[in-house]
């Protein structure tokens, strides 16, 4: 859908507020592990959705692992969906599994496969979550909380909750240094992730608006590049 748009011009990251973020580079340039939190609304949430796009591609250009949660492109952000927070938790869980191989030895197979298996609320999924990260040394995750339903779990403070997981990495001795970005276009879920626990950055609905007129196709996607070569330089320079 990201190519899609800039196929026909419309891109409005043309004037991309991430462009020259410094929260954006402060939390790539962070040796430790780090949140963002992106703040949309319904008007620029293809703007937001263009980012979690645009970092995907970035850092698995950069040979970093990136594990993600995105809303299925059949939905919109108008309409409700029906995933709940310990679903997308799963799928976290499960992509780690899929690229820590330092997982695979019997005793660690025996006893992850323990915890799946009476895991049922949102804490313990991200004890699992915790858990199955030791030994990457980094790791990036790209989150768009829009996808997450309405059901009575879904009060989870995803900020907080990933900041209490650093915390407990930390406390376990484990050196794995992880990246979170989290993005929202439902400006009253994301009031609980305040600048406490990491980074936000607000996409201005008036600039966005205006910069899918304002720039020609050739001068949107030379600044496209530029953007994208800048974030790709931090991305490696955190790897190293």
């Amino acid at each position: 859908m990201r190519n899609r748009r800039r196929q026909h011009y419309q891109n409005s990251t043309s004037i991309s507020p991430f462009r020259n973020s410094h929260h954006l580079q402060s939390w790539a340039d962070n040796p430790a592990s780090a949140i963002f939190t992106v703040r949309g609304c319904y008007t620029t949430r293809q703007i937001a959705r263009d980012f979690t796009a645009d970092a995907i591609e970035i850092i698995s250009a950069a040979e970093v692992p990136v594990i993600w949660a995105l809303r299925p492109r059949h939905t919109d952000s108008a309409i409700e969906t029906n995933f709940s927070a310990t679903d997308v938790l799963k799928q976290l869980v499960l992509q780690v599994l899929r690229i820590n191989h330092t997982l695979l030895d019997e005793r660690s197979v025996a006893l992850n496969a323990a915890r799946f298996q009476s895991a049922t609320t949102v804490s313990e999924w991200f004890g699992l979550l915790g858990a199955v990260l030791a030994g990457l040394p980094l790791v990036y995750f790209i989150v768009d909380l829009d996808m997450v339903g309405r059901s009575t779990e879904n009060g989870v403070v995803w900020a907080k909750a990933f900041a209490e997981l650093f915390a407990g990495l930390r406390a376990r001795g484990v050196q794995t240094v992880v990246k979170v970005a989290l993005v929202s276009c439902r400006a009253a879920r994301m009031m609980q992730a305040e600048e406490e626990y990491g980074k936000v950055l607000v996409i201005p609905r008036g600039k966005c608006a205006q910069g899918s007129t304002s720039h020609s196709p050739t001068q949107a996607m030379s600044r496209q590049r530029q953007r994208k070569s800048k974030l790709f330089s931090l991305v490696k320079r955190s790897k190293l």
